[in-house]
C-alpha cells in the first residue's frame, strides 16, 4: 500500500522554509569568509536534508534543484571548485527558486517553474552534465590517461608507473570504491573521484573500463589502480568527502590487478562466442522441435 504524504505536508513546508532560511543565512557567512569549512559543510547539510525531505513527498523538481545543487556544495567543500561571486550568485538564485517552488506547494498553485537554466548553470560550474567524459579534457591525466593505458595494454605501463612510484618513496594501490544504494547520478560521482585522484597522483587503470564507467554499466563498486606519494589514509578520506561514496578500501596492488588488454579482448570474444553458440543452439533444438513428428502415447 502506498503511504499518504499529504498529511505531512504542512511539516515539509514548515521544514522547508526553515532550511532556506538557514541556507540565506549562510551564504551571507560565507560570502564574508569564503571557503570557511565549517560552513560549506552546514550549507550542504541543510541542502541534503531539503533534497531528502522533497524526494520523500514527491516534489520531483525540488529535488532535482537540490541534487544539482548538493554536487557544487560537495566540490566547494571538497575545494576541487573554489568559492567564486558568480558561484555565489547562482547559489542565491537558487535560493530564489526554491522559495517560490515551495511556496507554490504550500498555495496549492499548481505553477510549474522553469528550472532548466539553474540547473544548467549549476552543472556547467561542476562539469556534471557529460559526467567522467569530461574528465577527458579537465583532467587528462586521469581519464585520458586511463583510456590510453587501456588502449595498449597495461603490462608495460603498470612496471613503468609502479616503478616511478616507488622511486619517488610512492606506492601502487588498488582502491575499490562503492556508491551509496540511492546514487542517482553515478557518473558524476565517477568523475568527482577521478578529478580527486589526478590530484594526488596517477590513475592507471580501472575496472569496469572508463567507457563503461561513463557509460554507467555497473552496479555500485568499481576499481582502480592507482600510483600515489600520499599516504593511504589521506586518499581515503579525501575520496570519502565526495557526496555518495559510501566506502573505499585500500590494499597494495601487484602485477595480477592488471588485466592487459590482448587478454581482456580474448575474454570479451571468448563469452560473445559462447553467447553465440548457446543462441544458435537454442534455434537448432527450436526447429528440431518444430519439424519433428508429435509423440503418441
Amino acid at each position: 500500500m502506498d503511504m499518504d504524504v499529504s498529511q505531512y505536508k504542512e511539516l515539509f513546508i514548515n521544514e522547508a522554509q526553515e532550511n532556506l532560511e538557514a541556507l540565506n543565512q549562510y551564504m551571507v557567512d560565507l560570502e564574508k569568509d569564503p571557503g570557511n569549512p565549517d560552513v560549506l559543510t552546514e550549507i550542504f547539510r541543510s541542502a541534503h536534508t531539503l533534497k531528502g525531505m522533497s524526494a520523500t513527498m514527491g516534489f520531483d523538481q525540488l529535488t532535482e534543484l537540490t541534487h544539482e545543487m548538493e554536487n557544487v556544495l560537495d566540490g566547494l567543500r571538497s575545494g576541487d571548485i573554489e568559492v567564486t561571486t558568480e558561484i555565489v550568485d547562482i547559489l542565491f538564485s537558487c535560493f530564489d527558486m526554491l522559495g517560490d517552488m515551495v511556496a507554490a506547494i504550500s498555495q496549492e498553485s499548481g505553477e510549474a517553474l522553469d528550472t532548466r537554466p539553474l540547473i544548467e548553470a549549476l552543472r556547467g560550474v561542476y562539469g556534471g552534465e557529460g559526467g567522467i567524459a569530461l574528465a577527458a579534457e579537465a583532467v587528462p591525466e586521469a581519464a585520458a590517461e586511463a583510456r590510453a593505458i587501456e588502449e595498449e595494454g597495461a603490462e608495460e605501463p603498470y612496471v613503468v608507473q609502479a616503478e616511478a612510484a616507488a622511486e619517488k618513496g610512492g606506492k601502487t594501490l588498488r582502491l575499490t570504491v562503492t556508491l551509496d544504494k540511492g546514487c542517482i547520478l553515478k557518473s558524476v560521482r565517477v568523475f568527482m573521484i577521478f578529478k580527486k585522484l589526478s590530484q594526488m597522483g596517477t590513475v592507471i587503470q580501472s575496472r569496469p573500463s572508463v567507457e563503461d564507467l561513463e557509460d554507467e554499466k555497473f552496479e555500485r563498486s568499481f576499481k582502480v589502480i592507482f600510483a600515489t606519494e600520499q599516504d593511504v589514509e589521506a586518499v581515503r578520506k579525501a575520496l570519502l568527502t565526495i557526496a555518495e561514496v559510501q566506502e573505499v578500501e585500500i590494499a597494495p596492488a601487484e602485477e595480477a590487478d592488471i588485466v592487459p588488454a590482448e587478454e581482456k579482448e580474448e575474454g570479451e570474444a571468448e563469452a560473445l562466442g559462447e553467447e553465440r553458440a548457446e543462441v544458435a543452439e537454442q534455434a537448432a533444438l527450436g526447429v528440431a522441435g518444430a519439424s519433428a513428428p508429435p509423440v503418441r502415447t
